[in-house]
């Protein structure tokens, strides 16, 4: 019986073993066209870039929203679209720039208004162990404690064992890992996300509609936002702030919760706003898939905004916060 008994937990060891080799070795992170894993590319752009630059910082609004060449001609910089995941938090969209500011730079920060007001601003477990999966030294822009490890360990660490299952399986059986949009390839050379040109837009997902206020949370971004603007004062940038696109089918389910970011942000932020969010409302044709994710038309009008606004104060730097609303021409 003895005998018997070991022989079957040695086999199901091996085959436990042999289970855990596929994973390991099928579902580990060797896919390094995976959207995140642009990070290295923007990261070598934001270092690799000549004076003057011109930084843009957010989550995927940014990515996916932005005609970088068109803005940076016309403000005639050197663009770099910093833009990547909201998912990822608000400090890790602002600490590797606030690291590389050097004098002359111009910054334009535009978080996504769950970025601002709700517990969104940490950012999302997932989403930061698939980061941490692809770039490891990014455990440096995250705050880990005991606490989190363990939080990790509950719920994230089961994802990501779930993830590379789910990778194995695909690879094995020469799946397609991705949707051809959502890649590293996808981004453009100044980090402009630009596989869905041409691609038809799918409906909005009214998921993201601001819906969930903090105050706390609020208070917390316009501290880190402040300090963001002084460390790069420090080192010679100016910086901005720009509000998200949002559809203006949307915008008035979101208002309240937005106005009241933005009397806050009027009252608080020490960086100038250069136009109030409904400044940046736009046709749901000009959004691609998300309330922050803009087609090709979309960006360009968002970019030409952008740049009139931005020429405003770059030209004019005694202009107050919010003068540039008043003043500045219609876009159409």
């Amino acid at each position: 019986m003895l005998k018997r008994f070991l022989i079957r937990l040695g086999c199901f060891c091996i085959l436990q073993l042999t289970m855990g080799i596929v994973v390991v070795y099928f579902g580990s992170a060797r896919q390094t066209d995976h959207y995140l894993a642009s990070i290295h590319d923007k990261l070598e752009l934001l270092h690799a870039t000549e004076n003057p630059r011109l930084i843009l910082v957010g989550g995927s609004n940014v990515a996916f929203g932005i005609d970088s060449e068109q803005i940076g001609n016309a403000l005639k910089r050197e663009p770099v679209n910093f833009g990547l995941h909201a998912g990822l938090g608000l400090d890790f969209a602002l600490r590797p720039v606030e690291q590389a500011i050097r004098p002359g730079d111009t910054i334009v920060v535009m978080p996504e208004y769950a970025l601002l007001a709700s517990e969104t601003q940490e950012g999302d477990r997932e989403t930061i162990a698939q980061m941490l999966e692809l770039w490891p030294d990014a455990h440096r822009y995250f705050d880990t404690g005991f606490e989190d490890v363990k939080s990790f360990l509950d719920t994230g660490g089961l994802w990501l064992a779930h993830l590379w299952v789910q990778r194995a399986r695909r690879r094995l059986f020469k799946r397609e890992l991705q949707n051809g949009i959502y890649t590293r390839q996808g981004f453009n050379r100044y980090g402009d996300m630009v596989a869905h040109y041409g691609h038809s837009p799918a409906d909005i997902d009214d998921r993201d509609v601001v819906n969930v206020f903090s105050d706390e949370c609020l208070n917390r971004a316009v501290a880190r936002l402040n300090s963001f603007h002084a460390a790069c004062r420090e080192k010679g940038g100016q910086v901005f702030f720009a509000y998200p696109p949002y559809p203006k089918s949307h915008y008035q389910v979101a208002e309240t919760s937005i106005a009241r970011i933005h009397d806050e942000l009027s009252k608080s932020l020490t960086m100038p706003i250069i136009d109030s969010p409904d400044k940046f409302t736009l046709p749901a044709d000009h959004f691609f898939d998300t309330i922050y994710h803009l087609t090709e038309k979309g960006a360009r009008h968002r970019s030409r905004q952008l740049a009139v606004r931005l020429a405003e104060y770059l030209e004019h730097p005694q202009l107050k916060p919010m003068t540039a609303q008043r003043n500045a021409p219609e876009i159409h």
